[in-house]
């Protein structure tokens, strides 16, 4: 997530075994890369960012004897829209892809900006992505 405000970033991870499966009912979690820092530099998120930038709820959809698995979440800010975030193995590691609805159709999310307004208020979000159907790139603003 991008935020108008400044030029650091929120990311979400997952914690993955070995063959990239899921860990535990909770594995995904949200974290700052703190690009007004550095490249590198990453923090936690504070408790009050946690109802802007939050998970609200997590659950297992799969994990794959194979490799992998599948989580569904959703935001705090976003509880209407369910996101479903797959892990797998890639040639450089553990990889993960994140896909939601756009426009009324499913969606690989690519990004999600957030103009932030007066004492952090939001005034508009754009999310875009590539249609899972055809890969016609999608945006939707909120």
């Amino acid at each position: 997530i991008d935020k108008s405000e400044n030029r650091n970033q929120v990311f979400y991870g997952a914690r993955v075994d070995e063959a990239c499966r899921p860990l535990g009912a909770s594995p995904l979690y949200a974290y700052w890369r703190m690009r007004e820092l550095g490249p590198t530099q990453t923090e936690a998120l504070l408790s009050h960012e946690q109802p802007g930038y939050g998970l609200e709820t997590q659950q297992l959809v799969s994990r794959a004897s194979a490799g992998g698995g599948s989580v569904r979440a959703r935001l705090r800010a976003w509880p209407n829209r369910p996101l479903r975030i797959d892990l797998f193995r890639s040639p450089t590691g553990c990889a993960a892809r994140a896909s939601a609805e756009i426009q009324h159709r499913p969606a690989i999310i690519q990004s999600i900006y957030i103009d932030i307004g007066f004492l952090f208020s939001v005034n508009y979000a754009i999310v875009r992505g590539f249609r899972i159907s055809d890969g016609h790139a999608v945006q939707e603003k909120y």
